[in-house]
């Protein structure tokens, strides 16, 4: 598995990310109340990437040059990073802890769909504020049984005992 490549941004977008309040948003508004009321669907994005475009190219040279570069450099360092695997490397335990669903969701919905069972999965470890977190992600299939409930749902009381038990152990440092 892999994370998604980077994608480079374009000068127009970088221009629209920082200048859209002060120099597209007022001409935008008073063009688009012109037209609002019979324009077609998607009119509207459209008229603001118009209006967005045509204040970039209105811009001196220099500021266009100035972003075209950044985006560049912006997007070199981010392919390095890729390549070198940083994105999958999180900076701190807290931020493992919020990014482990894109990959745990994926592989547990397989894992269930594929073998037709239930999938609980824990993450614990060390946050930040040096207490112990844990994270978890149950799938279940919809089976025509009674028995067709999450495990958390099924029996709260044994899976809270569960995850005291996996908290208590890591916080003693027993694993």
């Amino acid at each position: 598995m892999s994370t998604t490549r980077p994608r480079k941004q374009s000068a127009v977008g970088l221009y629209s990310k920082r200048y859209y309040e002060d120099k597209v948003k007022d001409n935008f508004n008073t063009a688009w109340k012109k037209v609002k009321d019979t324009a077609k669907p998607g009119t509207r994005i459209q008229l603001i990437n118009d209006y967005t475009r045509a204040a970039f190219n209105a811009e001196p040279e220099e500021l266009r040059v100035s972003l075209e570069k950044e985006t560049e450099e912006a997007y070199k360092k981010e392919m390095a990073e890729w390549k070198a695997g940083k994105h999958w490397t999180p900076r701190t335990s807290d931020r493992a802890m919020e990014d482990a669903a894109t990959i745990l969701v994926p592989f547990a919905d397989t894992i269930s769909q594929r073998f037709g069972v239930y999938v609980s999965l824990m993450l614990c470890g060390p946050m930040s504020d040096g207490k112990v977190g844990l994270q978890r992600y149950s799938k279940f299939l919809m089976l025509q049984s009674p028995a067709s409930k999450m495990w958390p749902l099924y029996d709260p009381e044994g899976f809270s005992a569960a995850e005291k038990s996996i908290l208590s152990i890591i916080s003693q440092g027993r694993l």
